[in-house]
């Protein structure tokens, strides 16, 4: 056998093996972020953070996207509240940094990016985001109207 043979015999038996797994953690699969926001996608997802305690933050950034999607800002800022108090660190803030900036709460989002660069600052992805923000403050203070008298 090949070593070629072998690596594709491996990559297929994963495959298998991680499709298997899916298949038993259906409720969890509803906590992905990319999952469309519904109350089914919800309530299969508090299922699965009630049962599951290992992939907890996993599952809370899930349902906090979830929550997001569906406007639902202070449940997910409670995600993320939790998700940072069991695994404080840079994707935990950057997440809720997103959904500060799309709440517009600049400042915020501002405050939490630079906390998550401070952890990873080699983070393209939230380098990126964090100058787009700052260009965004930008662009809001300059078309601010100059008050007068002071």
């Amino acid at each position: 056998m090949t070593g070629k043979s072998v690596c594709s015999g491996i990559a297929a038996a994963l495959v298998l093996f991680a499709g298997a797994a899916l298949a038993q953690d259906r409720p969890a699969a509803a906590c992905r972020a990319d999952t469309a926001s519904s109350p089914v996608a919800l309530a299969e997802c508090d299922a699965a953070l009630a049962a599951n305690t290992a992939a907890r933050v996993e599952l809370l950034l899930g349902r906090a996207a979830l929550y997001r999607r569906s406007q639902q800002r202070e449940l997910a800022l409670a995600d993320y509240a939790e998700a940072l108090k069991l695994q404080p660190g840079a994707r935990v803030l950057f997440a809720r940094g997103e959904m500060y900036r799309e709440a517009g709460d600049r400042r915020r989002a501002l405050a939490d990016f630079d906390a998550a660069l401070k952890l990873e600052p080699a983070s393209e992805p939230m380098r990126a985001a964090r100058k787009a923000l700052a260009q965004e403050i930008e662009r809001a203070g300059a078309m601010m109207p100059l008050q007068q008298g002071k």
